[in-house]
């Protein structure tokens, strides 16, 4: 059995919103592709995203839009438990010494309660990490 290692990184969407009108400056918030408002209700779910990265293997991932991946997990928001969307995608990632695998955490949120699951399909993080391995890329449902 090898070893590999796995390298989690978080993209700005974790803990940003969509900027609006009611933006204020002092919470705008860019990079080199885009500009975007820091929004406090992402920020304090993303405290969990450790967590949940930790334990991607033991959880339910499926396919999301995008090339990316979904796992959901409720959590609790001022008392009251809500669906928290994961978004991630995995790649190969060559590093000096020998192959890993990079897991970005694209975006994670509080899923609208009226809106459809973005979850299709299932896999298993270790069948998803197996096909990155192969150089194969794992079918999503019809």
């Amino acid at each position: 059995m090898t070893n590999i290692a796995i390298h989690v990184g978080f993209g700005m969407h974790c803990f940003t919103r969509r900027t609006g009108e009611d933006c204020c400056p002092y919470d705008r918030y860019e990079d080199d592709r885009e500009a975007r408002s820091f929004d406090r209700r992402r920020y304090a779910l993303s405290h969990c995203l450790p967590d949940i990265a930790r334990t991607l293997e033991h959880r339910r991932c499926a396919f999301a839009r995008n090339e990316n991946f979904v796992t959901l997990d409720i959590q609790p928001a001022e008392g009251i438990p809500v669906r928290y969307g994961v978004f991630f995608n995995v790649k190969r990632w060559n590093r000096q010494g020998g192959h890993a695998i990079l897991v970005v955490i694209q975006s994670a949120y509080e899923l609208d309660v009226g809106k459809s699951s973005p979850a299709r399909g299932s896999i298993g993080f270790k069948a998803l990490i197996g096909h990155i391995l192969r150089g194969t890329k794992p079918k999503p449902p019809p």
